[in-house]
């Protein structure tokens, strides 16, 4: 099995594959540790989504009201960047951080909503000076499912201090955390575990 993860979090102003995102949030994890300090945040340009024929739902808009001021003023950003500088960002950071971007693990909850969202994202924005349609940084094969995982091995564990719930970095730390457990729990890793790694499954799964 594969020892390197990508989790990505969206928030949306949608469920339909055409919803304006947000945010984005992502981190790099493996069988050790979920790396927050190099992971990656971003709030995106609504007003150009809109004109790429994003969309608004009522319920959802419903939905943000109700959150924490946390939440909603995470995703606000009076000058946010373009999108395509956004999307090319994304595109930098996934490819320095993943060792090997074609062998990684993407996992969502679930693909075929975040993943699906940013795939139809990068299909409506053409990358700057190029006509051929831009792509995610991943292959469809090495998607995967958080929500298939925690029903498989059900991981229940507690937020970080100060995490906020429905913030996209937050939220994709929290459920990679979830998903190294699943990982640890059956055998989910490349490499045989050292005796370090060991006592720390034990005291994951204790």
């Amino acid at each position: 099995m594969v020892d390197e993860n990508v989790m990505i979090d969206l928030e949306t102003l949608g469920t339909e594959s055409d919803a304006v995102i947000l945010s984005i949030g992502a981190v790099w994890f493996d069988r050790y540790n979920v790396d927050e300090s190099e992971g990656y945040y971003a709030t995106l340009n609504w007003q150009d989504q809109l004109d790429r024929g994003g969309t608004v739902t009522e319920g959802t808009l419903r939905f943000w009201l109700n959150q924490s001021r946390q939440a909603r003023d995470a995703i606000l950003n009076k000058k946010p960047m373009r999108l395509e500088q956004t999307l090319i960002d994304f595109d930098q950071w996934f490819n320095d951080t993943v060792k090997k971007p074609r062998d990684c693990l993407v996992w969502a909850k679930g693909p075929q909503f975040d993943l699906a969202l940013l795939r139809d994202l990068y299909r409506r924005t053409r990358r700057p000076s190029e006509r051929r349609p831009w792509i995610t940084p991943w292959p469809y094969w090495s998607e995967r499912d958080v929500r298939t995982a925690l029903m498989l091995v059900p991981q229940k564990i507690a937020r970080a201090k100060g995490s906020v719930a429905h913030h996209a970095f937050y939220d994709a730390v929290y459920q990679a955390n979830q998903v190294r457990r699943f990982l640890i729990s059956c055998g989910g890793f490349a490499k045989k575990p050292t005796q370090e790694t060991k006592v720390e499954t034990e005291d994951l799964l204790s």
